[in-house]
């Protein structure tokens, strides 16, 4: 999902999904709906880390905009919290197939 802050009306654009694959499905179509104040705020605080840099620019309909690129300690803390989430998602995926199995 991506989205932009509009300081004009002084409100993050309803983000847009980037993936959707057309169906009700939840464990089949793993799209995240995030609120858009929880959002920038988030961005803010990365920013205040230094893990993302942001620029001011035009949106696609002429309105002042925010966008945000990841700085190279963005990118590292992206690949630690990513290889982290990937083994807690094996260990949970592992103890509910163990759980789902018949004795």
């Amino acid at each position: 999902m991506v989205s932009y802050y509009d300081h004009a009306t002084k409100k993050v654009a309803r983000p847009t999904i980037l993936l959707n694959k057309h169906t009700d499905d939840a464990h089949d179509n793993p799209t995240l709906a995030i609120d858009d104040s929880a959002l920038y705020q988030a961005l803010h605080r990365l920013e205040a880390r230094k893990l993302v840099v942001g620029e001011w620019g035009v949106s696609e309909n002429n309105r002042r905009a925010r966008y945000y690129e990841l700085t190279p300690a963005g990118r590292a803390h992206l690949d630690a919290a990513s290889a982290h989430m990937v083994s807690y998602a094996k260990t949970i995926t592992n103890l509910l197939t163990v759980a789902a199995k018949p004795r």
